[in-house]
């Protein structure tokens, strides 16, 4: 998919409806990424336009990137930030994907990924 030639309508979409799903699969992982990458070059204007749907891939960005890793997560959640339950939602979604793929790695794989 070409996500240069969505309208900022169909990418704001695309952006909230992957994030909203239940679990992702990595297919939903790189569409996000292609998603915040796609948000950055159009700048502004969308992030504007359609900000709840730019929360929702920032939210998945800044977990993804490493951002806002657990030790910040922990102290959201002893604070009671309004975002905690949605980061610590993006992780066991993430970790959703990243653990039955680790399990299919060989031996020597996986310890290039530790």
């Amino acid at each position: 998919m070409e996500f240069s030639k969505l309208s900022d309508m169909e990418l704001a979409l695309l952006g909230h409806d992957t994030y909203a799903k239940r679990h992702w699969s990595a297919e939903d992982v790189r569409t996000l990424r292609e998603c915040w990458d796609e948000y950055q070059r159009r700048g502004e204007d969308i992030i504007a336009l359609f900000h709840p749907a730019y929360s929702d891939v920032l939210t998945f960005h800044e977990i993804d990137s490493g951002e806002v890793g657990e030790d910040q997560l922990q102290m959201y959640e002893r604070t009671g930030a309004e975002i905690a339950p949605d980061y610590r939602e993006v992780i066991r979604k993430l970790l959703g994907v990243l653990i039955p793929a680790l399990d299919q790695c060989q031996p020597s794989e996986r310890r290039m990924l530790d």
